[in-house]
Parts: structure tokens; C-alpha cells; sequence
């Protein structure tokens, strides 16, 4: 028995000991034996092991920014265990998720939340590239794509009418902050869910709903889920022992929002839902399999909570920014319709650039490769993040003239500029006209249009209804997340005085 016990035990270690040593051997080379090209510049005198882990926690993106200043719009950090890529400039953004896509188009789990929530990254934020996650799109674009998002002008000026009468029915002329941004979300959740499985949803189902998702982001930034952003070990324990938390456990609670899910939907399934039930063939995939309903589910909830959290933290930021501007109001009182709404929409992408909910996003890489910048080649390594930073990008003097100005004039005129063409900047005084708030690449937001119609359609109908006036907006804008280690911010904003007009 000793014997036999010994013989195991040396075995084991002999496996642990070949495997340490493997990764040692081989951490810095090619499966061919070549050695791979030096990560990107890194910020310097970061403590050992933990990184910039403190730095990111206090700074979020502005750590990054502030990097990028001091060594180049290219850098290489390691935020505790986690290395990612930082992007700081739009021709990298381009280089990388655009001309390189097939390279870096992959996404990585980020936390115990995402894990679970996303059922080990079954969404169409979280699935890698394959042709389950090439169904998801094709589903979405046919509910919300180029082509169709004119068909929600209806529902989002029904919208926009209840949100009015919602303020109308407040006894003070003066809203509060947190009341304002709870009718805010409220009306973006009912969009939202209106879009994915096509329903009108009750008051109490959808208070609901919001607590239940409040209820996941409180625990998000418990420090458990923060660690395992960062050190992969800590993930990997939370979701080995969950099953031992009980009802403090996140699987409970995603259990729960499944629930509610399956509540709203009705036999007739509309919608997103509906579009994803029946898996339409392509070129590239004839015979679609079809997704399971399991699959279905939990795409319906992820596309929900990330829809209606991020438009409504872009509509509270947009109404505390308008009720400072008098001369933005009285351009969206034009009485041509479209002037108007075109104004509204200048608006609207201002604010996605100055005040959005997205400070970064990133694309993991699929394979181990060189990327080449200024005719230097670096290492990318398989599952490594490349991360956009916006704050440097949308900030960015040589994009955006006086960059730090809020300016929805920049928006306005005839002549189209991308952001990402390479023409960009050709000569003084010409700049940018988009931002990259929904992404770049093959993982760019489908709702992109939907989002700024119904953002536009709301902000038109509150300011031709109301003059907002408050003594001046308050910027500090809180980190939040939808299951993400990069999150989203939020405005924290000020009460705001609602005056109708004639």
C-alpha cells in the first residue's frame, strides 16, 4: 500500500514538476522553437505580482491614458496576473480590429459574474468566433440591422411619450437626480425587452428584473469577483466551490433572471427571440443547426441587461448635459422636423464621445502572432486582450478640434469623416465625425443605429416638451459593469428643473 502510495505520489509530481517546467521552457517561444518578439513598451517601477492592479482599480482608463503619454500610444500592462494590450490612437484601433480581425476577434471570460451569467460564454458578447457565434449575429441583425432599425420609430416615440407624462406626473418642478435616472431606466428596460422577445412587459416584472440585475453588479465589485478578474486562479476557485455558497451564490440569482425570462415570453415568440428560434442559412453555414432553447435564454437576458444598461446610462448623461445648454435646446425646437432631429442626434453622438457609458472595449487575440507598428514587430499571445482606450481616442487633439470642449457642432455638416480612415487627419482643421462608443471590427454593436434613434427620439420629445435648466451638471461619472471587467460609467448627475413649455 505504502509502496503503491509513493509510486502516485511521484508520479504526480513528476507531472506537476513537467508541466511547471514546460511553461518556464517554453513561456517565451513558438511551438517551432522560435522565440517570440518582446511584448509592447510597459509602464515601469509597478509593484511585483500585484502590477497595476491598484493603479487600474483607482484610475480605471485614465491610468491608461496617462501611460500613453509618457510612453506611446502602444503599450503592453499587467493588471495583477492579467496582461492586456492598450490601443491609444484610432489607426491602431484599425490596424487591429479592422485589417486584422481574423487575428483578434475572440473574447475571454472576465470574471465570476460574466462565468456564470454568460453560461461559461454563451452569449454573442462573449462567444468566441465560430459559426454558433456567426448564428447569434445573423439572428440580431435581422431584428435590429441596418435595414430594419426604421421599424422601431413607432415603439420608441410611444416611449418617449411615456417618459414626458412620467415626468409630467411629478408634483415639484425640480426632479431628482435618482428619481430621474430610475424613469430613465425603467423606460429604456421597457425598449429594450420590447426589442428582444417583443412584449409588453408589466411595471412589477420589469422592478423586478432591475433589482435582481442591481443585486449581480453589487456583487461584481465585491472584491472576490474584482480579484478574479485579474488572478485566473481566484475565478477558477469561485466557480469550482459556488456550488457551496448556497443561495449566496450567483448561480442562484442567474437561475432567478432566467425565470423571469421565461415568464415574459408567450407561444407566439417575437423579437430577438423569435429571430433566434429559426436560424436562417447562409453562404458560409447552408444547414444552420438551430440553438437550443438553453442558448436562446440566456442570449434574451445578456442582450437585455446590456441594451437597456447602457442606453440609459447614455440618456441620463444626455439630459444632464442638455439642461445646462439653452442654445442646444432652442436648436431642437426647430420647426423643421427633420433639422430638429438632426440636431437631436449631433446631440446624442457628442455626448457617446465626451460622456458615454463605454470607456474601453477589447478583442482578444485567437492565436499567437507579431503585430507590426512603425515597421516593429511585437508579440500577441493567444487570449491576450487588445484593448481600445477611449478616453485617449476620443480626446485626441489631432481627431477632435478642442477635444475637451463639449461641442455637438462637430457632428453637424454635410461631409462624412471616419474616425478610423486613414485619411484621418489629412490637414488642419479636419476632424473626425463618429466616435467609436459602439466598437470597431467584426464585435462592433449591432444596435448601434437603434441605440441613437432612440436616444435622439427621446431627448427631442423631452426638450420640445420641457426647458431643463440645473445650476451646472456634475461630471463624476461611477464605474458600473454588465458582467465585464471593463464595465461602463455612469454620470451621477444633479436634480434637474423641468419647466413646460406653452
Amino acid at each position: 500500500m505504502g509502496n503503491g502510495l509513493s509510486a502516485i505520489v511521484s508520479i504526480g509530481l513528476t507531472f506537476l514538476l513537467s508541466q511547471v517546467m514546460t511553461k518556464v521552457i517554453w513561456a517565451n517561444k513558438y511551438p517551432d522553437g522560435k522565440r517570440k518578439q518582446a511584448w509592447p513598451t510597459a509602464p515601469s517601477q509597478l509593484p511585483y505580482f500585484w502590477n497595476a492592479f491598484d493603479a487600474f482599480h483607482v484610475s480605471y482608463c485614465k491610468s491608461f491614458t496617462e501611460w500613453s503619454q509618457k510612453i506611446g500610444t502602444l503599450f503592453s500592462v499587467k493588471i495583477g496576473q492579467k496582461r492586456v494590450i492598450v490601443l491609444n490612437e484610432p489607426k491602431l484601433v484599425r490596424q487591429t480590429f479592422v485589417e486584422m480581425d481574423q487575428y483578434n476577434s475572440s473574447r475571454t471570460l472576465s470574471d465570476t459574474v460574466e462565468v456564470i451569467m454568460s453560461d461559461n460564454g454563451k452569449t454573442v458578447f462573449t462567444a468566441p468566433f465560430t459559426l454558433y457565434w456567426s448564428r447569434l449575429r445573423r439572428g440580431i441583425n435581422k431584428v435590429i440591422g441596418k435595414s430594419q432599425y426604421h421599424g422601431w420609430m413607432d415603439l420608441f416615440h410611444r416611449q418617449a411619450e411615456k417618459f414626458v407624462n412620467g415626468i409630467s406626473l411629478n408634483d415639484a418642478k425640480v426632479v431628482e437626480a435618482d428619481q430621474l435616472r430610475q424613469l430613465v431606466e425603467l423606460i429604456a428596460l421597457h425598449i429594450s425587452l420590447h426589442i428582444v422577445v417583443g412584449e409588453e412587459v408589466d411595471p412589477e416584472t420589469m422592478l423586478t428584473l432591475t433589482q435582481k440585475v442591481q443585486k449581480a453588479e453589487v456583487w461584481q465589485k465585491e472584491s472576490w469577483h474584482i480579484y478574479s478578474r485579474f488572478f485566473p486562479v481566484v475565478r477558477q476557485l469561485y466557480v469550482a466551490f459556488t456550488a457551496l455558497l448556497g443561495n449566496r451564490s450567483i448561480t442562484y440569482l442567474r437561475n432567478d433572471i432566467l425565470e423571469i425570462f421565461l415568464t415574459v415570453q408567450k407561444d407566439e415568440q417575437k423579437g430577438i427571440a423569435a429571430a433566434l428560434a429559426d436560424i436562417a442559412p447562409s453562404k458560409n453555414d447552408p444547414t444552420p443547426e438551430q440553438l437550443t432553447k438553453d442558448q436562446i435564454l440566456v442570449n434574451l437576458v445578456h442582450l437585455t441587461v446590456h441594451s437597456y444598461k447602457y442606453l440609459s446610462a447614455a440618456l441620463f448623461s444626455a439630459l444632464q448635459r442638455v439642461a445646462t445648454s439653452a442654445d442646444w435646446q432652442n436648436k431642437m425646437l426647430d420647426k423643421d422636423p427633420e433639422q430638429a432631429l438632426r440636431y437631436a442626434k449631433a446631440f446624442i453622438n457628442e455626448v457617446l464621445r465626451y460622456d458615454g457609458p463605454v470607456k474601453m472595449f477589447s478583442h482578444a487575440a485567437r492565436v499567437d502572432y507579431e503585430l507590426t507598428v512603425d515597421d516593429k514587430a511585437y508579440r500577441v499571445d493567444e487570449d491576450v486582450e487588445l484593448v481600445a482606450n477611449l478616453d485617449a481616442i476620443h480626446f485626441d487633439e489631432r481627431y477632435y478640434a478642442e477635444p475637451h470642449q463639449f461641442n455637438p457642432d462637430r457632428f453637424l455638416g454635410t461631409s462624412y469623416v471616419s474616425l478610423l480612415d486613414e485619411k484621418v487627419p489629412t490637414s488642419k482643421g479636419l476632424n473626425a465625425r463618429d466616435h467609436l462608443a459602439f466598437g470597431a471590427g467584426r464585435r462592433a454593436c449591432q444596435g448601434s443605429l437603434v441605440a441613437e434613434e432612440m436616444l435622439a427620439a427621446i431627448l427631442l420629445k423631452v426638450v420640445q416638451t420641457y426647458q431643463l435648466k440645473h445650476q451646472g451638471i456634475i461630471r463624476t461619472q461611477v464605474m458600473s459593469g454588465v458582467w465585464s471587467w471593463m464595465g461602463r460609467m455612469e454620470t451621477k448627475g444633479n436634480d434637474i428643473e423641468f419647466i413646460k413649455r406653452p
